[in-house]
């Protein structure tokens, strides 16, 4: 699934580019059409212009003597001719908003001379605009006369003119093409990283059940020796130790399983207030050779159920009573508060510990991100990662209260079973 949403950005992302190249093929042709569109209606102007004697025409007239008669020409009004004429083109092209560089030649179009011409028109390449003229120009030379444009740096000029258009639409598909490069590289990471994990924890648990698997096998061997009341407690401890280490193995796997999909879930009808009894006594159990730990509960006493997997509803609440125990300074007081208002039931587990800073207080909730402290608390930051993922998959909601240096409060709110 991960990969057909991966495949679906990155197919968006191409298909954005697409539309994007596509707009700046068409601001192109645009500015295209607007230059063709100027550029003729201007040689129109400049060929009524030159319909009549002026001191222009009558310039560019006398260069063309040279070359229609049988003497040399006179090369300094060919180089006034030429200068002229193109001022004057220039200042009619710019009075349209046409600013580019150009090349002209007036064209003999019978006898396929050139007649007069600037300095870098190439006469081995067409002309991109003709102009035919009429009036006096032709009448000096007694011949068909044109007026050709060739365009000198026509891609730069249209670059220009659609700035505006194209260079947006360049920046969106550069950073389109980069999103899709860093999502790429971004997926190959996270991949990366939930395989390693799933390995190691592969890797853990099977190292973990092992030896777990034969102490359990050789402590029942102890049992059927004839052993003394002593050595038949300590079997007692062991035994006792196995279970719960085959216990956090258990939590392990389902920590796994909760972060990759949804695990299957038993839901079945839980009476609450035998269940957080039980808990409770279990969790004083755990804690009564440590006298550093108060534990206190307050558990009102109703008859409502909910529907849940008991077994990782037990997970999720000896996870958190665990937590208060660990996250401590010296003596600790946690409390247990079970309450129902309405259709819900509220389960506060506060303590007087370390508390959170506020920086950190959604960080928490991630899988393996855990706070640096000066004391030395062992785990692997999943705990209220799994908590927080148990209690989606029961529709419940859990709400952190904390302050650092005054403890925290933890508050999961679980939907009853209606009347």
């Amino acid at each position: 699934m991960k990969r057909f949403y991966f495949g679906l950005i990155l197919f968006s992302l191409i298909g954005l580019g697409l539309v994007q190249y596509r707009f700046f093929i068409l601001s192109l042709q645009l500015a295209n059409a607007r230059y063709s569109i100027q550029l003729n209606e201007t040689l129109a102007l400049v060929g009524k212009y030159l319909y009549l004697e002026t001191p222009l025409t009558t310039l560019v007239s006398s260069s063309f003597k040279g070359k229609i008669g049988n003497y040399e020409p006179n090369k300094m009004y060919d180089n006034a001719a030429a200068i002229q004429l193109e001022q004057f083109l220039k200042k009619r092209f710019e009075k349209v908003g046409v600013k580019v560089d150009f090349a002209f030649a007036f064209y003999n179009t019978q006898d396929n001379v050139v007649l007069l011409k600037s300095s870098n028109y190439s006469k081995n390449s067409p002309p991109d605009f003709s102009e035919p003229l009429d009036g006096f120009l032709p009448y000096q030379c007694n011949c068909p006369l044109s007026l050709y444009i060739q365009n000198k740096n026509l891609v730069q000029y249209f670059l220009a003119e659609s700035k505006n258009i194209y260079l947006p639409a360049l920046i969106l598909i550069f950073l389109l093409f980069i999103g899709g490069i860093g999502a790429f590289v971004v997926y190959e990471k996270v991949q990366f990283q939930a395989k390693s994990k799933q390995d190691f924890f592969n890797f853990l648990t099977h190292e973990l059940k092992t030896p777990v698997f034969t102490m359990s096998i050789a402590s029942k061997m102890l049992e059927n020796y004839n052993l003394n009341e002593k050595a038949l407690e300590a079997v007692h401890i062991i035994k006792t130790e196995i279970n719960k280490l085959k216990i956090q193995i258990e939590r392990i796997l389902e920590m796994v399983v909760a972060d990759k999909s949804m695990p299957q879930l038993e839901k079945v009808n839980i009476d609450l207030s035998p269940f957080f009894l039980s808990l409770a006594n279990d969790f004083s159990t755990q804690i009564s050779q440590d006298p550093s730990i108060r534990f206190t509960q307050q558990i009102e006493t109703f008859s409502r159920s909910i529907l849940a997997d008991k077994h990782y509803l037990q997970n999720v609440f000896m996870n958190l009573l665990e937590n208060a125990k660990k996250f401590k300074t010296g003596t600790v007081h946690i409390q247990l508060i079970v309450k129902h208002v309405n259709d819900e039931v509220f389960i506060d587990i506060i303590d007087d510990g370390w508390g959170i800073e506020n920086k950190f207080q959604k960080l928490i909730f991630k899988p393996f991100f855990r706070i640096k402290q000066s004391a030395n608390v062992q785990g692997y930051g999943l705990g209220l990662s799994y908590v927080k993922k148990m209690i989606k998959f029961h529709q419940g909601k859990l709400i952190l209260q904390s302050t650092l240096g005054k403890g925290s409060k933890f508050t999961v709110i679980l939907p009853l079973i209606k009347d």
